[in-house]
């Protein structure tokens, strides 16, 4: 997970929170946890309706989710991105930590660099989703490599974060629910099977 530490805030909400930023280039959007919503004290007048599975969500359906404008600024203060965020209820479920600040001298090419991602808990919450839409806006664009099969330190406006495996890291089943589709299941499935699609459905039906 390509997580860093932020102080989330807007011209309009005098409350500023810190939060958890989560860096997702498998999302075509970017999103908010309600409670960091409430702790700003934010009032949305924008809306979208989308179609959703995860967040919380037992299926696949359309809903109107609130839209708020934040600024997501570094800890440092030297930095920030303001981006277009949508409201749900949760990102995710008990993300573990990586605890970055003990394995950070096992790797050589990682000596002297800032993650501002550093926590004592066993489990993170996740504040803020940053999807594809907003993505680029933090990177810039630089990597540092260490040997095969070895994290990569890629830097952001936030700090830097790691992307890949670390050593003594076991690998489980992600419980992070970060599914988001534009078109109910059942329709999905139907599209997928309807072969004229492919210019080659009969004229006729088969019935089986």
């Amino acid at each position: 997970m390509q997580t860093a530490q932020s102080v989330i805030s807007t011209g309009s909400w005098k409350a500023r929170v810190r939060c958890r930023v989560m860096f997702d280039s498998g999302s075509q959007w970017s999103f908010i946890r309600s409670i960091i919503v409430e702790l700003l004290g934010g009032k949305s007048s924008e809306k979208e309706c989308l179609v959703l599975s995860g967040f919380g969500e037992e299926e696949p359906k359309e809903k109107c989710y609130n839209i708020h404008e934040v600024e997501v600024k570094s800890l440092k203060g030297n930095s920030s991105v303001k981006i277009k965020v949508t409201e749900v209820p949760i990102i995710s479920k008990g993300t573990r930590n990586r605890y970055i600040e003990t394995v950070q001298s096992e790797y050589k090419h990682l000596e002297g660099l800032w993650f501002s991602d550093i926590s004592e808990r066993e489990q993170l919450e996740i504040d803020i989703h940053v999807g594809a839409d907003y993505l680029w806006e933090f990177q810039t664009g630089s990597i540092i490599r260490g040997e095969l099969a070895e994290p990569l330190a890629v830097e952001t406006k936030l700090g830097y974060v790691l992307s890949g495996p670390l050593k003594g890291i076991q690998k489980e089943p992600i419980n992070v629910q970060l599914c988001i589709q534009e078109e109910a299941l059942n329709e999905r499935v139907n599209r997928l099977w309807d072969l004229e699609t492919f210019g080659i459905k009969e004229e006729n039906p088969v019935y089986e």
